[in-house]
């Protein structure tokens, strides 16, 4: 690993950006109240390249709903979620450089992944759904 080693410190109360830190080249996920002694071993095997285990890394890496959700190409999450939040096909197509058509096809093709899982989503409330179990999107956050 070239470059700076990175560790990952977090209050951990987000489980959706806890898993997106853990898809990144960082060496580990420690959380912020661990104690100073703890905290002082993470970082000095983190500046010497080393793996940082943790229960919050492993927790991660074990809720992440990308390791069993629909297998989806970039493109087709893309797609997903911009309009699973709201979106038509047409503003969709534009805000990717792409024909509405396009746009149509990638959903077609999700819709049939879903439908070959045994978790049809024919409606965007449906995609909605599928795309925050799958971990797509984040939930949405309590007022």
């Amino acid at each position: 690993m070239g470059g700076a080693s990175i560790l990952i410190l977090t209050a951990a109360e987000n489980p959706y950006l806890v898993r997106e830190a853990s898809r990144t080249d960082a060496l580990g996920i420690v959380r912020k109240s661990v104690p100073r002694d703890v905290l002082a071993a993470a970082l000095l095997a983190a500046a010497r390249g080393e793996y940082v285990p943790t229960t919050e890394w492993a927790s991660a890496l074990d809720t992440d709903p990308l390791l069993r959700a629909a297998p989806l190409t970039a493109r087709e999450r893309e797609v997903l979620g911009l309009y699973a939040v709201g979106l038509g096909a047409k503003e969709v197509g534009a805000a990717l450089y792409v024909s509405e058509n396009t746009v149509n096809d990638h959903l077609r093709r999700i819709r049939a992944v879903y439908r070959q899982l045994g978790r049809p989503a024919a409606t965007k409330i449906e995609l909605y759904q599928r795309s925050l179990e799958d971990g797509f999107l984040p939930a949405p956050r309590r007022g």
